[in-house]
């Protein structure tokens, strides 16, 4: 006998809800905990409810059984009673569509403590595209067997429905039981929340349900966009200046050391991104094992505060070349070509040879990557598919074959730039050090720090080929060199791997810098505050000698003691459209604001600060300035877009 109307809509709703529930629960846990330093499951309710417990049955799980009773609801009202669609294929494909949105959910929780995203899928897909080795790592026994559950899942339905239709078949009391236990669940839950509707402002939060939550996430995914642009560039820079200094930017620079004014001029300019590089791991400065870098700290300026802008590779690229953050949402490529006043726009006026060098493709995340590069003032792109290798079937030696090649050809570009009278910016992004980590073969039974100790070493080497090749052709006294990381760990992935937890921080963010230029910096100049990306193509131009004059730039020179004083900000950047947390370094401190559980964190600088103030921002200032920074970050993008579209349109000028 099949199963009755009510069999069928209480199995589906109980189908339904058991995963939801489960999901929400680990969301629950993972905004508690994997981004803020500190935090526990209780705060993640803002301090409504005293024990984590009260807070999931009073205030959390509530919400999700009445977001499941009325989907079940509207799904059977419009595809059952109006299109007379079964109940059980309604019931199995509903399910069966949830079990792969949690079970992406459940991934995306792991990797980066945020709900699933069409952006964050097709960054996956692609990584493993590129990466299949990473699936090695990604998934173990009982991640196999979880997803074996879900497909087995889907059938639940059917299986609950005869289960409960076998007990409506049974005396009274046994007949009436599912439904009354399913009334009075949800009627419980409305007594529970009464609020279950009302506004709530992240797009994430265990005030909402999981499914509103995942639509209204999914929802300004495909929404974001730049505002359209209504202020100049000198008023986007006063507006960015007022915001990062709020105690006043002085009108002067205030130098750490006094480069004569003849000795700034014209050099070429190499600039070697280290792919994943937490500073952590890469102690460039001081360290005997890497003896290249050690002897070129002594000609150059280092730092160990230094900062990416993002911990993704496009957007480091981006604020490294244009001296601005990366707006928050979709990269500036994803909504045409732009124009900055970055470091390759400015030196390719001045007769610069630009060239950019990828030691794998530009292409590997989305196309407009590669037209990003060349809006950011390049001339030139090389990547792998332009200079192919010999076929290696050793990951680890084909990396550094890679590798070595892309600096080989940074050395051609200026040497073919002196050859011609010219000088030549080169950047180069390298990727030895992208995760997984590699091993040369008899040492893959390494630890992964030891691994990453070791991909240390080999960059080492490479560069240590590098300088040789400059110093025989006369160069290395004409060159700049700057070594930075693009930016640290980002995925669960890697933070698992050497033994830490995912979090918004130092791991993320904080990258090695050493500048070299022998001929122009006679000892090692150590700075003692926190810099940033955006910095780096202010300080080349003015070692360049350069103006910055009229240049829409957000980063100073690293030189300048100005810097104690500015807020540096750290946005997450991961993953349209969530940020789970975004952050900013300030007097000693670093401030953190996780918008889905509204929760503020502040912490000492890890690094150590001598004398570091006590917390100089309240809560509600730290929530003011990020929120104004996101909306300025949005509007100078807009101004970069826009000015992009005008020149275009206007005959005889050239973008």
């Amino acid at each position: 006998m099949p199963a009755t109307r009510s069999a069928q809509l209480i199995g589906w709703f109980a189908a339904l809800l058991g995963p939801t529930l489960y999901v929400k629960y680990r969301v629950m846990t993972a905004l508690a905990r994997a981004w803020v330093a500190g935090a526990s499951v209780a705060q993640v309710g803002d301090g409504e409810m005293p024990s984590p417990w009260k807070l999931w049955w009073l205030h959390v799980a509530p919400t999700d059984v009445i977001e499941v009773a009325i989907g079940v609801a509207l799904v059977w009202l419009i595809g059952h009673v109006i299109l007379r669609v079964r109940i059980a294929w309604l019931a199995t494909v509903t399910v069966a569509l949830a079990m792969l949105y949690l079970g992406a959910t459940l991934i995306a929780l792991r990797e980066t403590g945020t709900l699933a995203t069409v952006e964050a899928l097709r960054l996956a897909l692609r990584w493993v595209w590129h990466e299949p080795g990473v699936l090695l790592h990604a998934f173990t026994p009982r991640h196999y067997a979880m997803m074996a559950a879900g497909l087995l899942w889907v059938a639940s339905p059917i299986a609950l429905a005869h289960v409960i239709a076998r007990l409506e078949r049974g005396a009274a009391w046994r007949r009436w039981t599912p439904a009354a236990l399913a009334t009075a669940l949800v009627v419980a839950a409305a007594i529970a929340r009464p609020d279950v509707f009302a506004p709530a402002s992240p797009s994430i939060s265990v005030s909402r349900g999981l499914w509103t939550s995942a639509a209204l996430t999914l929802t300004r995914e495909w929404r974001d966009a730049p505002r359209v642009p209504t202020q100049s560039a000198q008023a986007l820079l006063d507006e960015y200046w007022r915001l990062v200094y709020p105690k006043g930017r002085p009108p002067q620079a205030a130098p750490r050391v006094d480069l004569a004014a003849a000795e700034r001029r014209p050099r070429h300019v190499i600039v070697v991104m280290l792919e994943t590089a937490p500073r952590q791991f890469y102690d460039l400065i001081d360290n005997p094992s890497l003896p290249v870098l050690q002897s070129m700290a002594a000609h150059a300026i280092v730092s160990n505060r230094h900062y990416a802008a993002a911990p993704t590779s496009d957007l480091g690229v981006h604020a490294i070349f244009s001296g601005t953050y990366p707006r928050p949402g979709h990269p500036i490529y994803r909504f045409g070509r732009f124009t900055t006043d970055g470091l390759a726009t400015t030196l390719r006026a001045r007769g610069y040879q630009t060239t950019f060098i990828d030691s794998t493709t530009l292409r590997w995340n989305v196309a407009q990557e590669a037209d990003a590069v060349l809006d950011l003032g390049f001339s030139t792109v090389r990547e792998m598919s332009d200079v192919p290798l010999p076929p290696i079937d050793d990951p680890y030696e084909y990396s550094v074959a890679r590798d070595r090649k892309s600096l080989s050809l940074a050395l051609d570009a200026v040497v073919e730039a002196a050859r011609h009278d010219q000088r030549a910016l080169v950047a180069v992004q390298t990727n030895l050090g992208h995760y997984p980590w590699r091993a040369p073969a008899g040492t893959t039974d390494q630890s992964p720090r030891a691994r990453i100790a070791g991909l240390a070493r080999t960059i080492d080497g490479l560069l240590g080929e590098l300088r040789a090749g400059l110093a025989s052709h006369h160069l290395e006294d004409e060159a700049i060199i700057i070594v930075t990381g693009d930016h640290g760990l980002r995925f669960a992935l890697e933070f698992d791997s050497v033994g830490e937890p995912i979090r918004h921080g130092d791991l993320m963010f904080n990258v090695p810098l050493v500048i070299y230029a022998p001929s122009l910096i006679k000892e090692r100049i150590t700075l003692s505050w926190v810099t940033s990306h955006v910095d780096l193509a202010p300080t080349i131009l003015d070692l360049l000698g350069v103006p910055r004059d009229g240049l829409l730039l957000q980063g100073e020179s690293v030189l300048d003691r100005r810097l104690e004083d500015r807020v540096t900000l750290l946005p997450s950047g991961m993953f349209v459209p969530m940020y789970p947390v975004d952050g900013f370094h300030y007097l000693g401190n670093v401030y953190a604001w996780a918008y889905v559980i509204d929760r503020v964190n502040v912490r000492a600088d890890p690094v150590g600060v001598p004398g570091a103030a006590q917390p100089a921002l309240t809560s509600d200032q730290v929530r003011a300035l990020l929120t104004a920074s996101r909306r300025l970050l949005d509007d100078t993008a807009a101004f970069f877009l826009h000015r992009s579209a005008t020149a275009a349109a206007s005959p005889g000028v050239s973008r």
